[in-house]
């Protein structure tokens, strides 16, 4: 969301939902000027309830685009559970626009890739298509979020949470007794959720792939790959020196 690449993006906002309009923008320049050509856009399943982004699904369709919306759908928005504030389901309002909608793990790599290629191969042909991927949900929406700290260090954290959360809970006025036991006990579901989808089901799509390579191919790759880090690594280093050099 927040990163860019010249090479390989052709645009980033920081905005949720964003990458729909832009997806559209872009397919519809390159329906006119560049035949052959796609555009993709990343978003999370919260994204899904922004208006901008069903427009952009609504107009792709209507448009005849050539651009493959991929949802990565972790279940969590931030901190909330995605059910409980989405109605209906995510690929079915996809396919309700008419368009050509595929589940897949987000974790199989092979299995994205050959999704990818069904759907890219309909989008060249005006058909705009949609990726749905589950992916599990590794680390929280941003550094230090408290729900994954607990999960990490629960003594620490409870007890850093629990006066403000009883101080909260025995408040008054506020909230009825009713109310307030609700909110507690979605707190305590919500990291239950969480505790077992982390300790449970999460699967490092890396950790994955290495298992369906051959073990020669894997070290030749790997070997490479830390070779290509290191030139990296020391490329940055002496551009820094360099810099560093300026300011003396």
């Amino acid at each position: 969301m927040h990163m860019f690449s010249r090479e390989h993006l052709a645009a980033s906002s920081g905005i949720v939902g964003a990458a729909g309009p832009l997806a559209a923008g872009f397919a519809l320049a390159a329906q006119h000027l560049r035949a052959g050509h796609i555009a993709v856009a990343f978003f999370g399943e919260g994204a899904m309830n922004q208006g901008m982004l069903m427009e952009s699904l609504n107009l792709a369709v209507a448009w005849g685009l050539p651009v493959v919306f991929v949802c990565k759908d972790n279940g969590w928005e931030i901190t909330t559970r995605a059910g409980w504030v989405t109605g209906g389901g995510i690929a079915k309002r996809a396919r309700s626009f008419g368009m050509c909608v595929e589940h897949v793990r987000g974790t199989d790599v092979v299995a994205v890739w050959k999704a990818a290629e069904r759907l890219t191969a309909q989008a060249r042909k005006g058909r705009p298509a949609f990726l749905h991927a589950r992916c599990p949900h590794h680390e929280g929406h941003f550094l230090g979020d408290p729900m994954l700290l607990v999960l990490h260090k629960p003594v620490q954290q409870l007890t850093q949470m629990m006066p403000g959360l009883v101080k909260s809970y025995l408040c008054h006025p506020g909230a009825s007794l009713v109310a307030r036991t609700r909110s507690m006990s979605n707190i305590v579901k919500a990291l239950a959720i969480m505790g077992t989808g982390h300790w449970l089901t999460n699967q490092d799509p890396l950790c994955l792939a290495r298992c369906g390579l051959d073990s020669e191919f894997l070290e030749r790759t790997e070997k490479e790959v830390r070779e290509e880090m290191e030139r990296a690594r020391t490329e940055a280093l002496e551009d820094w020196r360099k810099e560093r050099a300026t300011w003396q």
